[in-house]
């Protein structure tokens, strides 16, 4: 039994303006029987409808269903009671449209956590939709719809029907099919019908109540026994109420009254009397049944969401896949690890060694090797106790001459670079190593042993060798035509008057058979040439091995080369300090030159300068005439490494004595052999430094860079490079970054969102049928979710196929940063598996995060609202 009680319902719109829709209104319906409530439009029978179904709230009043109280039910109490207790029939049928007629009846049986498809056909049979199971509601008419809302809302055998306007739609002929199947149903269900129409009331109804302005006007209810058909009984005849005759009955009566049977005419009633308010109570409460969905029933649901709104989750897919692509880029530009690429290159290549330099930072605070920067013992045992195991064997920048562009390394200025290399053969040595013979074996051997095509016939404890490369060079660029064959090098080899050296041996190294195609193509080549993987592969062996000189007495820079085989050195970038006032000489390509190598003579410890030099240097103007007059005085000289110009402390200081002026154009100051040698020993220095243990450098490697070491290779030079370049755009690639988060995120919380507010009207259904807020949620999530599962896999696919395009797009353009192509192996953009696997945690992350609002959404959604739209 239903008992409404002082019901009153007041609305309050947007402009605050208070609507009384039901007034006090009280009544007690019966367990079962056909019930119509009428009234014109805006009389409140629907917002009645609404209360009693569970689908609004109530202002003031109460209802009672079997003694259980609306105003006692918290809000998941509504859905169990619509649930257990209530069965909807729309005037708009309210079907799911991509769901089976069989799947739209058995979804009120899925919402109580179980299916049984032989109950569904029994229940389409009893609707008179037997074989209409497999069929979409887009397929049916107006009245198999209406069936089929019938038998949705039959099938859990509820104790209330809702029926509202379920005619509305209708032709009368299926109207009436309808009202004839709802009243059938009555026989054991309560039935309530909405309705305007008072012709159908009257013709079914078991009781009429009828609103106005939110009162009920009339509650009547048929009396027991009344039939509403035409009939004579007694002389009289009694019409029906309300109903036309057919013409049959209209021939019928005419020919009773001529014949005399009927001799007086009286209209029926409409069979309805005043119901009494009958204050009855059952003992047994309602059973309010939580609406609990099996896991696969939610799937199911889900994957109908899905289908609905198939174009719309494939591209927030593709959309969001787009932008997750996009992020882990950024991602690997950001963690791009240059020292990682560079263990890369070494692991990849066929050094047995790693060589470095030292850099130094310039005046604009960046990392330069454009000088030389002395390594000193100190910072090898640093290197050492970082944990290094292995050896390591100095370059020095002293230089076997080649050609007459000599004097690089040795004036402090690297020279490992292209234009050293451009007519194949070295310009000039990158200087002479220390080592031993493990590190010739080890680089030179075949079969173990080094392979030496000349020896010389005695070998000198200070003398070097030199490669096969080495020697054609000479021979190819010297000025010098002494020498015509390699044979002829080999012993005491005296390019110019100013150097000489002894060359032990020449080593084999089959450079001509494996860098012919070099040598042919480097002739006459563009400039492209150059950037060439098969040039840059051989330049990089030049300046690592084959362009370089050996020295195997580890005792060669401390006692060997006391016999020194040059005889000048450079007083570029110093400072003469006279009577205590400083006069520098930069920019200027001075000699000191060996006094011994002229017709000058001086005393020990003292020099002869050129007037021009000297003019200068201290600002004088020595002539040829007056040179005659100049005063010999002492000097300091304090050398400044180059690529330490602005610090303080001088590399080393000299003093010594100017004895006379030379008058010459030329830039000179010539020197007693002892100063000289002095003068020369402090412009010698370990620039480089080569480990035999690779993985044992690897595993160090960024302490190694941190103290300001570079790897002696134009890859490595070129790693360096970018590595600048990414680091300028680091800042805005993590902003970037950031940004594409959060557009991630607002892709898919948007999504989340439209899937709610596209499917309003079937979240209205499934909530007036009972289903419950955790159902809706596990159904829409489980959608949400799958989005972000299939965005995650296309950004997944989307990185590894992308990655190795997009990082030959950006290495073809960062190319014009670096003077090789070599560039193009390298991995700036990189398919991270890690990167790949964090990004599709992100995405499902955001994806359950955007989740939560529409789940809270989902909270605020009344089935009414869906009710308001298509009764009002």
């Amino acid at each position: 039994m239903i008992k409404v009680c002082n019901l009153t319902k007041i609305y309050n719109d947007k402009k605050r303006n208070r609507c009384v829709a039901l007034d006090d209104v009280s009544f007690t319906l019966p367990n079962k029987g056909l019930v119509f409530i009428v009234g014109k439009s805006g009389s409140g029978k629907s917002t009645l409808l609404n209360i009693i179904g569970g689908l609004d709230n109530l202002t003031k009043g109460d209802i009672i269903i079997d003694n259980k109280k609306f105003s006692k039910f918290r809000t998941n109490d509504y859905d169990k009671y619509r649930n257990s207790y209530v069965g909807f029939v729309f005037q708009d049928f309210c079907l799911l449209d991509n769901l089976t007629v069989a799947n739209n009846v058995a979804l009120a049986l899925k919402l109580n956590h179980h299916n049984n498809n032989k109950l569904v056909k029994e229940t389409l049979a009893k609707v008179d939709l037997e074989g209409y199971g497999k069929r979409y509601p887009g397929e049916l008419s107006g009245g198999q719809k209406q069936r089929v809302a019938i038998a949705r809302a039959l099938i859990k055998n509820p104790k209330l029907i809702l029926a509202d306007e379920p005619t509305g739609n209708l032709d009368s002929k299926t109207s009436i099919q309808i009202l004839e199947l709802l009243k059938e149903l009555s026989k054991d269900n309560l039935v309530l019908i909405v309705s305007h129409n008072l012709k159908d009331a009257n013709k079914y109804a078991d009781r009429i109540i009828e609103l106005a302005d939110g009162k009920i006007i009339k509650d009547v209810v048929k009396e027991e026994g009344y039939e509403n058909k035409l009939k004579v009984s007694k002389g009289t005849l009694y019409l029906p109420h309300n109903q036309d005759l057919t013409p049959k009955e209209i021939k019928s009566i005419e020919s009773k009254i001529k014949s005399g049977k009927i001799n007086k005419i009286t209209q029926l009633g409409d069979g309805f009397k005043n119901t009494e308010f009958v204050d009855e109570t059952l003992n047994e409460g309602v059973v309010l049944k939580k609406s609990k969905m099996k896991n696969r029933h939610i799937r199911e649901l889900a994957w109908s969401f899905l289908k609905i709104g198939k174009l719309n989750s494939t591209l927030t897919s593709f959309m969001a896949a787009c932008v997750v692509v996009i992020l882990g880029l950024c991602q690997s530009l950001v963690n791009f690890n240059s020292t990682k690429a560079i263990l890369s290159a070494m692991d990849n290549g066929e050094q047995t060694t790693v060589a470095f330099t030292k850099s130094y930072l310039d005046e604009s605070g960046t990392t330069s090797n454009q000088y030389l920067v002395e390594i000193d013992e100190e910072e090898l045992e640093e290197i050492s106790s970082l944990g290094y195991e292995g050896k390591y064997y100095k370059l020095y920048n002293t230089y076997c001459h080649v050609s007459s562009q000599t004097n690089y390394n040795y004036n402090e200025t690297k020279i490992n670079n292209l234009y050293n290399l451009k007519k194949f053969y070295p310009l000039e040595g990158l200087g002479t190593l220390v080592c031993d013979e493990e590190y010739m074996l080890k680089t030179f051997g075949v079969n173990g042993e080094v392979k030496y095509t000349n020896l010389a016939p005695t070998i000198y404890p200070d003398g070097v060798y030199i490669t096969d490369y080495y020697a054609d060079g000479i021979l190819e660029l010297s000025t010098s035509t002494k020498y015509k064959s390699r044979e002829e090098l080999v012993g005491y080899y005296k390019p110019t008057s100013h150097t000489y050296l002894y060359i032990n041996g020449i080593i084999d190294t089959d450079y001509e058979e494996k860098y012919n195609a070099v040598k042919q193509n480097i002739k006459n080549c563009p400039t492209s040439y150059y950037q060439s993987n098969e040039f840059l592969e051989f330049y990089e062996d030049a300046v690592y091995r084959l362009g370089v000189t050996y020295q195997i007495n580890e005792n060669y820079m401390t006692e060997g080369y006391k016999n020194s085989h040059i005889t000048f050195a450079s007083i570029d970038d110093s400072i003469f300090y006279k009577d205590n006032i400083p006069y520098p000489c930069k920019n200027l390509s001075a000699q000191a030159y060996d006094i011994n190598v002229t017709t000058l003579k001086v005393n020990e410890g003292g020099s002869v300068m050129t007037t021009e030099l000297y003019n200068l240097i201290f600002g004088t103007e020595y002539t040829k005439q007056n040179v005659k007059d100049f005063v010999p005085h002492t000097v300091k000289l304090s050398d400044y490494n180059l690529a330490l110009e602005l610090d303080d402390k001088p590399n080393f200081e000299i003093e010594f004595t100017i004895e006379k002026l030379y008058y010459s154009n030329a830039k000179v100051l010539y020197m007693h052999s002892d100063l000289l040698n002095q003068f020369k020993g402090k412009e010698l220095m370990a620039y480089g430094v080569y480990f035999d243990n690779i993985s044992g450098i690897s595993e160090i490697y960024s302490e190694v860079v941190e103290l300001n070491y570079n790897p002696i290779s134009p890859y490595f030079d070129s790693i360096v490079t970018i590595t600048k370049v990414v680091k300028v755009f680091k800042t805005f690639f993590t902003l970037l970054f950031t940004v594409l988060c959060v557009a991630a995120g607002l892709i898919l919380s948007n999504y989340g969102i439209r899937c709610i507010r596209n499917r309003t009207r079937e979240i209205g259904i499934i909530k007036a049928l009972g289903g419950n807020t955790h159902n809706l949620c596990g159904a829409f999530t489980l959608q949400i979710f799958v989005v972000g599962l299939v965005t995650a896999i296309l950004s997944y696919v989307g990185l590894y196929y992308f990655a190795d395009i997009s990082n030959d797009i950006l290495l073809t353009s960062l190319m014009e940063f670096t003077d090789t192509n070599l560039v193009l192996d390298m991995e700036v953009l990189a398919f991270d598996p890690v990167i790949a696997a964090i990004d599709s945690i992100i995405i499902m992350i955001f994806t359950l995060i955007s989740s939560i609002i529409p789940l809270v959404s989902l909270r605020r959604i009344k089935p009414m609202v869906i009710m308001r739209k298509k009764t009002e």
